[in-house]
C-alpha cells in the first residue's frame, strides 16, 4: 500500500502553519467489497405527484410501488447520469448495484406479477440500447458500468424461482429451480457480473434455498460475491405488515421471532460471502443497525469459520470503523434535489478509509459489545417515513453503547447531564485501527451528535488510525512510543496530510506507556476540509506517526 508516500514539498511546504507533503490514503482503488445501490436514487426520483401510499400496495412495498419503475438506461447513463456524472473519486472501489426492477417490465403489477422475480436479464423497456441475447445484453450493461470507471456490476436477485406460484400455482420443483439458477450463474459469470444481492422473494425465508444459491454460484460462477439479508421490518422486534414474525416490542434484534431471525442469519454468515444488516428507518438507522451488528457478531470466534462479510448498508462511518463493507444508498443528486442532507462526502471518506483498512470477515476477530444500552426514539409524523404503519406512534430502539472488534471497548466520558454518543472501534489483523462516534436520535430534539472524551487502547502507535465523528477529545494509548516523531493527519476526502504535531499532546502514561491527546476541534477542522458549502458531512480523518 502506498501509505505515507511523500509527494514533494516535504516539511518545508507550509500553509496555515501546517507542514504538508505526506499522503496517508492510497491513490488507487481498494478491494472493499462495497457498492453504490440505485434504490435510494430510484425512490427520490419518483415525481412528487405520485404520493407515498397510506398503506402497502404489496408485501415488500416500501411505501411507493412506483419506486421500482425509476430505474432506466436514461437515468443511469444520460440524464441525470447517476453512474456517469457523479462519484468520480470512489467509483473504482465500488460495484454499481442495480436494485429491484432492473429485470422487470415497467409498470408491473406486483400483486399479480411477483412470479417474474428471478428473470435476471435487463428489461428491454428500461434498457433499449442493449441488444442481442440475454447474456450479450447483460455483458453490455456490465461493460458500460466499468467504462464509467466503476469496479463492476452487481444485480438484485429475487429470492425465488422465475415462475414460482404463477397464476395461483405452487412452488416449482427443485430440479427446475436448480437448472434455472445454474444457467443464470453461468450467464452472469460470462457477462462479467461481480455481485449478486439476493433480496426478498417467495423463498426469502428459506435458508436451504439461499445456501443452495451459494453452492451453485461457487460451482458455476467462481468469483461472484453472493449477499444475503434478513427479510424483516425496518425496526427491530416490532410488528411489520409484510411478515408474520412474532414481535414482542423489545426493540432487540436478537429477540425477534424468538431468536429465529438471528439463528438463520448466523447460519448464512458461516457459509456465504456477504450478509447485509437490511433496511431501516432514516430516523432510527444508527440504533437499529448497531443492535443488529452486535447480535450478529458478538460471540463469533476466528476458529468458528464465520467468513462472510457483514454489510451495514448506508451507516457508512459505522462500517468504516468496524471493518464492514457498505451498501451506499445516498447520492449527490439527491442532495442537490433538496430531498436528503448533503452528506455524500461521508461516502468518500468511508470508502477511501477502506483502502487503508479493508473490511474483514465476521469471525476474523472477536467482537465485544457493551452491556450498557442506549435508547434512541422518534415520534413518527406523516410524510416522514416509508414505514407508514408507525406514523402517529413513538418508537424506541435500544443498542449497545459501545462495540469493538479485535480490540478492547473504548472508554467514553461526557460532562454531567450530556448525552452519550454511540462509539464503535475496530482493529484489522494487520494493525490498522479506527474509531467512530455516532449520532443519537432523541425523541424531542431529533438527531444530536454528542461530544465525549474517547480513549482507545492500541498495542502500538505505528499504524494508521482512522477517526470519524465528533469528539471532545480523542485519546490514543499504547504500551510504548511511536517510532515516528511527528503526527500527520489527513481529511479522508482529500489527498494530502498535514503535520499536526504542535496541536496534540504526547506524554508518558501512568502505566509507562504513551498517551496522545487529540482535540476534537482539530479533528473537526482537518476532517471537514473536504466539505463544500452546504455540506453537512461529519469529519473523518486518517492519522499516523511518521
Amino acid at each position: 500500500m502506498a501509505i505515507g508516500v511523500r509527494e514533494g514539498g516535504g516539511d518545508e511546504a507550509m500553509e496555515d502553519g501546517w507542514a504538508r507533503g505526506v499522503r496517508l490514503v492510497p491513490g488507487r482503488a481498494g478491494e472493499n467489497f462495497g457498492y453504490w445501490c440505485t434504490w435510494g436514487a430510484q425512490g427520490q426520483t419518483v415525481p412528487k405527484e405520485i404520493p407515498v401510499s397510506a398503506g402497502l400496495a404489496f408485501a415488500g412495498d416500501q411505501g411507493n410501488v412506483a419506486q421500482q419503475d425509476w430505474l432506466t438506461e436514461n437515468l443511469m447513463f444520460a440524464e441525470p447520469g447517476w453512474v456517469t456524472r457523479y462519484g468520480e473519486r470512489i467509483r473504482g472501489d465500488l460495484w454499481v448495484m442495480l436494485d429491484q426492477g432492473w429485470d422487470q417490465p415497467l409498470g408491473l403489477d406486483m400483486n399479480t406479477g411477483r412470479w417474474r422475480f428471478g428473470c435476471c436479464e435487463p428489461d428491454a423497456g428500461r434498457f433499449p440500447s442493449l441488444t442481442g441475447s440475454q447474456e450479450e445484453r447483460l455483458r453490455q450493461m456490465s461493460e458500460r458500468v466499468k467504462a464509467a470507471g466503476w469496479r463492476g456490476l452487481g444485480i438484485w436477485i429475487g429470492a425465488q424461482m422465475y415462475g414460482d406460484k404463477r397464476d395461483g400455482a405452487t412452488f416449482l420443483p427443485w430440479a427446475e429451480v436448480e437448472a434455472h439458477w445454474r444457467e443464470r450463474a453461468r450467464r452472469s459469470h460470462k457477462a462479467g457480473v461481480g455481485y449478486w444481492k439476493v433480496d426478498w422473494g417467495m423463498r426469502d425465508g428459506d435458508a436451504d434455498f439461499r445456501l443452495a444459491l451459494n453452492r451453485i454460484v461457487a460451482e458455476e460462477a467462481p468469483g461472484i460475491l453472493v449477499e444475503h439479508a434478513p427479510i424483516c421490518g425496518p425496526l427491530n422486534d416490532m410488528p411489520c405488515p409484510w411478515h408474520v414474525f412474532e414481535a414482542s416490542g423489545s426493540g432487540r434484534f436478537a429477540k425477534w421471532d424468538g431468536g429465529k431471525i438471528l439463528a438463520m442469519a448466523r447460519r448464512l454468515l458461516a457459509t456465504g460471502d456477504v450478509y447485509r444488516s437490511y433496511d431501516v428507518t432514516t430516523q432510527l438507522s444508527v440504533a437499529t443497525t448497531l443492535d443488529r451488528v452486535a447480535a450478529l457478531l458478538v460471540g463469533l470466534r476466528p476458529e468458528g469459520g464465520a467468513r462472510a462479510l457483514l454489510n451495514v448498508e448506508d451507516e457508512l462511518y459505522l462500517g468504516a470503523a468496524l471493518g464492514c463493507p457498505v451498501g451506499i444508498m445516498r447520492h449527490p443528486l439527491i442532495a442537490a434535489m433538496g430531498k436528503w442532507p448533503d452528506n455524500w462526502t461521508e461516502a468518500e471518506r468511508a470508502v477511501r478509509w477502506q483502502r487503508v483498512m479493508p473490511p474483514f470477515g465476521a469471525g476474523a476477530v472477536s467482537t465485544v459489545a457493551d452491556e450498557v444500552m442506549l435508547e434512541d426514539a422518534h415520534a413518527f409524523k406523516p410524510g416522514e417515513t416509508w414505514a407508514t404503519w408507525v406514523i402517529g406512534t413513538t418508537v424506541t430502539q435500544p443498542a449497545p453503547a459501545r462495540i469493538a472488534r479485535g480490540m478492547a471497548l473504548p472508554r467514553v466520558e461526557v460532562a454531567a447531564g450530556e448525552e452519550v454518543p454511540f462509539v464503535v472501534c475496530g482493529r484489522h489483523l494487520e494493525g490498522m485501527a479506527a474509531v467512530a462516534t455516532l449520532p443519537r436520535h432523541v425523541a424531542d430534539r431529533g438527531e444530536v451528535w454528542p461530544r465525549a472524551r474517547v480513549t482507545v487502547e492500541l498495542p502500538e502507535l505505528d499504524q494508521a488510525v482512522g477517526a470519524f465523528g465528533h469528539y471532545a477529545e480523542l485519546v490514543l494509548r499504547a504500551p510504548r512510543k511511536a517510532r515516528g516523531a511527528r503526527l500527520w493527519m489527513q481529511d479522508l476526502a482529500l489527498d494530502e496530510a498535514l503535520d499536526v504535531t504542535a496541536e496534540v499532546r504526547v506524554s508518558g502514561a501512568a502505566d509507562g506507556g504513551t498517551e496522545v491527546v487529540i482535540p476534537g476541534a482539530l479533528i473537526d477542522r482537518v476532517g471537514r476540509m473536504g466539505n463544500h458549502a452546504g455540506d453537512v458531512s461529519g469529519p473523518g480523518v486518517v492519522m499516523r506517526f511518521w
